[in-house]
């Protein structure tokens, strides 16, 4: 993306299809809902939420929206995927 944003805000406006939301996981909630509010989809890093009410508002809002939440949880580090490419 040859842009850059330090208000997020600006970044929906684009014809863009997906947010990745990185950031500290106490803004995961807010940003995630602001991006689905603005319907696009989003690719949110673990964890989901900081509380059980955050995480059923993101919900929530997902299914208003009509659009994919993904909450990505790597485990590239984990014994599994490295028993299982053996």
């Amino acid at each position: 993306m040859p842009k850059y944003f330090t208000d997020y805000s600006k970044l929906l406006k684009l014809d863009i299809d997906t947010v990745s939301v990185c950031t500290p996981n106490f803004f995961h909630s807010e940003m995630t809902v602001t991006v689905l509010k603005a319907r696009k989809h989003v690719v949110c890093e673990r964890p989901m939420a900081v509380s059980a009410r955050e995480a059923e508002e993101m919900v929530k809002v997902v299914r208003e929206a009509g659009k994919k939440l993904i909450i990505a949880f790597c485990n590239r580090f984990r014994s599994h995927p490295r028993l299982l490419k053996r």
